[in-house]
């Protein structure tokens, strides 16, 4: 059902990947695509980017988050902006197949692949993302969420992996045909984002075997929810101790720099690839995965809320945290 162009939020269970992708009525909404990219013609030359766009509810007021970045792993540079967009045709129009942030991004969704467009004064890509494998709930019933409030606030959330990408960015007055692989995700729950005690992290391993390990972390619970996809496309869900290795500050706030992930006898140490910087209220980082040897066995992903490692929980007001422009 939806209402006014949202689904009807259920608490009690979700429907399909495609009747989910609409946003909900007063609820938190989340789409995010995220992924390394090659030079074509250069391996070694090494990029990665990010777009989130969150739906956030203030009293009974709706907006939109935009987030866009890209990193130029080699030449340690970092292109990103933040934009606050109030749902309208003009800014935020999101309908069964597509996204449309003004000029400023657009996402295209048919059958077998997704198309995503951003467009900025500082850089720009267009890219093509394959769904290969399709997609996968993050949890067995998609439903990962705090054990707080008796259960009442919950997160619904699906993922596709392995997303063959190509396309083309254009970055510090360079044009560069790419290619690689990406992450969409997609999270939707009626969590109280305001007590930053519910704030995660997402942490995803691309891993040079084919498999894919995605994370959603809880540090104040001191809970994760972890789905592992093996290069056969199987689906399990590991145990998996998650731990900070080195923090960085921003403007009083914490972040993990790098981690530590153990799951299924495996040991990899997450190390930064780029050096520090967020776009509060968030952060995105990308990563390399090394083993207990130093032997590098593939990238990862990860993204964190303001909140995640507060030390001292409490209230926040997300929308304090206006656009921005860094590089």
């Amino acid at each position: 059902m939806t209402i006014g162009g949202k689904q009807k939020y259920r608490a009690d269970r979700h429907g399909t990947f495609e009747e989910e992708w609409l946003p909900h009525k007063r609820v938190y909404d989340c789409w995010r695509c995220s992924g390394f990219l090659h030079d074509f013609y250069n391996s070694g030359n090494l990029f990665a980017y990010h777009i989130n766009l969150h739906k956030l509810v203030r009293l009974s007021n709706e907006y939109y988050m935009l987030f866009i970045e890209c990193e130029d792993i080699n030449e340690g540079k970092n292109y990103q902006r933040q934009f606050i967009l109030e749902q309208n045709k003009n800014n935020v129009d999101i309908d069964a197949d597509s996204i449309f942030c003004g000029e400023i991004a657009q996402l295209l969704v048919e059958k077998e692949a997704m198309a995503l467009r951003v467009f900025d004064t500082q850089f720009s890509f267009e890219i093509c993302l394959l769904k290969n494998k399709g997609a996968f709930w993050r949890g067995e019933s998609g439903l990962v969420h705090p054990e707080v409030n008796n259960n009442k606030e919950q997160l619904f959330s699906y993922f596709y992996p392995q997303m063959t990408t190509y396309g083309r960015i254009n970055l510090g007055g360079k044009s560069v045909r790419v290619k690689g692989k990406s992450l969409f995700e997609r999270v939707w729950g009626n969590i109280a984002l305001k007590k930053i005690q519910r704030h995660w992290e997402t942490i995803h391993l691309l891993l040079n075997n084919n498999e894919e390990l995605n994370i959603i972390n809880f540090p104040h619970c001191k809970i994760n929810n972890s789905a592992l996809i093996n290069n056969n496309d199987a689906l399990s869900f590991p145990d998996t101790d998650i731990s900070p290795l080195e923090c960085f500050d921003c403007e009083g706030y914490n972040f993990v720099k790098s981690w530590q992930v153990k799951y299924n006898g495996n040991i990899f140490a997450l190390q930064p690839l780029t050096k520090e910087s967020s776009n509060l209220p968030f952060n995105d980082m990308a990563l390399q995965v090394q083993d207990e040897y130093g032997n590098i066995k593939g990238y990862a992903l990860s993204c964190s809320w303001v909140g995640a490692r507060a030390k001292e929980p409490g209230n926040i007001d997300l929308s304090s945290f206006g656009a921005s422009n860094r590089t």
